[in-house]
């Protein structure tokens, strides 16, 4: 559900301010010691409850200084307990006076601010149209597991752009053709706050957004998760494609793609990459990223047999090695750059076993989604060439699945990863002629395509 300003009703935003918790808008906004406020008078509400607080403390610390009682006292002990305890009196008398008066002058100062500030119109104009429509690459919250970033956004020609990190301003830019962009923004382990403001021809401030973004190397723990799904706050679908030993529909499929300006995540095993090489260089051309799908596509678990993921005898630890290893060799010889850190197992095959040997190379496991309740699935199904089978889906059935998945799911397609293929051994019918439907029917329903490493998760 979107959120919108408390004061400007036509500007959505997902901030609130820190002391009363009301959504307000960039134009809204007071950064006033580290925090968000509506006002100078939520501020001053927030300082005296904190104040208050305070006080608390001090009190129930007396309190608990005079119910104390000494073991043993002597005559001389008691006279200077008694001269001690009188004084401390006099000071928690001049606390308490001291504490009237200053909460006199916050209800005094709140008063008068509210008196001072008008109620801002419904509709507001600034210096910046827009301020909150930036977009940033990668999407926040992202995993980031290296020490530096690239942020990138949109604000109108020549605005001057401040990058804030840890309240110290790093960087500087001017937006052009309504883009601007930090390139190599360095990230310090652990929590890193960023802040990016706009500068307005009046020469007013406006903060743009403002990230946390969590910097820590990997664990192997973490790699070897099953990632079937990003994260459900955030309107984003991965659209994926797997390719093997078949690229009879990869050239349509790029052609849709780069028609409608989406990029997706492939994950092609070593043999697809050895025998198309044009198509890799295209999809890299077109901006898309590559996972690793294994070398030659082997079962690694029992589950077309039993319908259990238990391990195979073949499968060893040096086997799951050298299926990924020889892959990414020859990615690296085809294309001269690194495969990325992606790799889906063949057939969605695989345990938590295999997952981890894959995360000793760095490799995250990438399925796609299902939502378990309702038996739904992101699996178009594509793969099925016997029209006899009852998993066989036409172009149309296919369309009308992810539809209806999106209908029925309790959070939609928040966060869906869905799987498609590049080869097929149909005769017709073929999956790649409903792409384009695909992907403005889902864009008309406000989803907005991303690739897996841009995925929230």
């Amino acid at each position: 559900m979107e959120t919108t300003c408390k004061n400007h009703p036509d500007q959505p935003t997902k901030r609130k301010c820190f002391y009363c918790e009301e959504y307000i808008c960039a134009a809204c906004q007071h950064f006033i010691r580290n925090h968000l406020y509506c006002s100078y008078s939520c501020f001053l509400r927030q300082t005296q409850a904190n104040f208050k607080h305070g006080m608390k403390q001090f009190f129930y610390k007396v309190k608990n200084y005079f119910s104390k009682k000494p073991a043993s006292e002597n005559e001389a002990d008691s006279h200077v307990r008694s001269v001690k305890n009188s004084r401390l009196i006099i000071l928690t008398k001049l606390v308490v006076i001291m504490s009237l008066i200053l909460n006199f002058f916050f209800y005094y100062q709140i008063k008068t601010q509210a008196r001072l500030i008008p109620p801002l119109p419904s509709t507001i104009k600034t210096d910046i149209e827009q301020p909150q429509s930036i977009k940033l690459t990668p999407a926040i919250p992202a995993m980031v597991t290296k020490n530096t970033i690239t942020l990138e956004g949109e604000a109108p020609d020549n605005t001057v752009i401040c990058l804030l990190q840890d309240e110290k301003i790093q960087a500087v830019t001017l937006s052009q053709n309504g883009k601007f962009i930090f390139k190599n923004v360095v990230l310090s382990r652990n929590l890193n706050k960023i802040i990016i403001k706009a500068l307005s021809d009046s020469g007013r401030t406006i903060a743009l957004e403002e990230l946390a973004i969590t910097f820590n190397s990997p664990t192997l723990d973490y790699l070897a998760h099953d990632f079937t799904r990003g994260e459900i706050s955030f309107k984003k679908v991965a659209l994926t494609f797997d390719g093997d030993f078949l690229d009879n529909n990869a050239l349509p499929i790029l052609d849709t793609l780069k028609a409608k300006n989406i990029k997706v995540t492939f994950f092609l095993t070593g043999r697809f990459i050895q025998n198309y090489a044009h198509i890799i260089l295209r999809m890299l051309q077109d901006g898309h990223e590559i996972g690793n799908h294994t070398r030659h596509h082997p079962h690694l678990t029992t589950f077309e047999q039993n319908r259990r993921h238990d391990l195979r005898p073949e499968v060893t630890r040096e086997l799951v090695h050298r299926e990924l290893e020889e892959t990414a060799v020859i990615f690296k010889k085809v294309t001269g750059s690194e495969i990325s850190p992606l790799w889906r197992a063949p057939y969605g095959e695989h345990n938590e076993l295999i997952r981890k040997w894959a995360a000793e190379l760095g490799y995250r496991q990438i399925g796609w989604t299902i939502d378990k309740k309702l038996k739904l699935s992101l699996d178009t199904f594509d793969w099925v060439a016997d029209k006899n089978s009852k998993l066989y889906r036409t172009p149309k059935q296919m369309l009308n699945q992810i539809i209806h998945f999106d209908d029925r799911s309790e959070f939609g397609l928040n966060g869906g990863i869905i799987l498609m293929h590049l080869g097929s051994e149909r005769n017709g019918e073929f999956p790649y002629q409903i792409l384009s439907q695909m992907i403005d029917s889902l864009q008309v329903r406000g989803y907005e395509f991303t690739k897996i490493s841009s995925m929230p998760f």
